[in-house]
């Protein structure tokens, strides 16, 4: 069940949006603290219309994710290779794998929509987003 994504046509600020995701916000901290040690990360607070506020996260120009505000919960997008998740599948949660299952088809791969409601959720997208982006820092 989808729940409601943070929707204003007013700014909104990193802050906002974890305080939005509620018991999930924390969560939303430590993937961000491991983006930082992991990439050059820049971010962006952005309102994307249709997916509401969210960050885009990137390391130099190459896209690494956007994160999207939910109640108690936030999604991450990201576009993967078939060829990286062969590599990286079998480290996954059946939970993952069900959102590899649904992926939008891109190219040779698709865009995942991955749901984080719990600390469990936190390895599979650290592992994803490894995958995504080669470690360069």
């Amino acid at each position: 069940m989808i729940m409601p994504r943070l929707y204003s046509k007013q700014p909104k600020t990193f802050e906002d949006l974890i305080e939005y995701s509620a018991s999930c916000g924390e969560l939303w901290i430590e993937i961000e603290s491991f983006l930082a040690d992991t990439y050059d990360l820049k971010k962006i607070v952005h309102n994307s219309g249709r997916e509401g506020w969210g960050v885009n996260y990137k390391h130099g120009k190459k896209q690494i994710c956007d994160i999207h505000a939910e109640v108690d919960a936030f999604v991450v997008f990201f576009h993967l290779r078939s060829e990286a998740m062969e590599i990286i599948k079998d480290n996954l949660s059946e939970y993952a794998l069900g959102f590899w299952a649904k992926r939008y088809p891109c190219g040779s791969g698709g865009w995942i929509r991955y749901r984080v409601t719990e600390k469990e959720h936190l390895n599979d997208v650290k592992t994803l987003l490894t995958a995504k982006v080669k470690q360069k820092k």
